[in-house]
């Protein structure tokens, strides 16, 4: 730890001990979190949690692409039935002008 020159003011003394606790604080999380990394429960942790999550994402767009099939079916099966309902009224019309032709 390195003493403040003199003629530092307090407030000075104060933030170059909170920076010196800061980094050594910094230096034991970082070899806290290596050592669990390279510990083998970790990893393994570490992988199933990755392969979840690429599960859920994979499950989230399997989800999305069905629901775009269900609205485009039920999209085609309106237009079907707007068709039907076309040539039921075409038929209509065909059938009274023939009627309207013979009368």
């Amino acid at each position: 730890m390195t003493k403040p020159r003199k003629g530092q003011s307090h407030k000075q003394k104060r933030q170059l001990k909170k920076a010196q606790d800061a980094s050594v604080a910094a230096r034991s999380d970082g070899q806290k979190e290596n050592e669990s990394i390279l510990s083998p429960s970790s990893k393994a942790a570490h992988y199933y949690r990755r392969r979840a999550d690429a599960a859920e994402a994979e499950n989230v767009r399997l989800k999305k692409e069905q629901k775009k099939s269900t609205r485009r079916e039920r999209r085609h099966k309106k237009q079907i039935s707007d068709l039907k309902n076309q040539v039921k009224a075409a038929e209509k019309e065909l059938q009274d002008a023939v009627a309207h032709g013979e009368a």
